[in-house]
């Protein structure tokens, strides 16, 4: 475990937090994607303080997979995984150059609450002393 890449990680997700909640009023695919982004730093701050290494990997049922079964943050993280796709799919056109529709402003906001629950979590569960 690195804690100041952990911390890092944790201070990034909080960053891309405020950056979907401000983006909002813009374009819920933008904030969409800072939702994502900002979830998917925090999966990764709670992986590496497990001491995995989640490496370059953005899809939320890959990074909870890496956890043992019956682990609690497993199906969290799982629960997650309909964020991936705004890592990606929506983030480019398609090869015939179609831009995907926006995501619904209310769907963009409960994802937006759930991942700024999500956050403050881990950063509770890895400052917990370990032992």
């Amino acid at each position: 475990m690195a804690p100041r890449r952990v911390d890092a990680l944790l201070q990034m997700a909080e960053e891309d937090l405020a950056g979907a909640k401000s983006l909002l009023v813009v374009s819920t695919r933008l904030a969409r994607y800072h939702a994502q982004q900002s979830a998917e730093k925090a999966a990764k701050a709670l992986l590496e303080h497990r001491g995995l290494n989640p490496g370059r990997e953005h899809r939320f049922e890959s990074l909870a997979d890496m956890l043992p079964q019956g682990d609690e943050w497993r199906d969290r993280i799982h629960s997650l995984d309909s964020l991936s796709p705004a890592a990606t799919s929506h983030r480019y056109p398609t090869a015939e150059g179609r831009i995907m529709p926006p995501p619904g402003r209310e769907l963009v906001e409960g994802e937006i609450a759930t991942v700024a629950t999500f956050v403050q979590d881990v950063r509770s569960s890895v400052r917990k002393p370990s032992g």
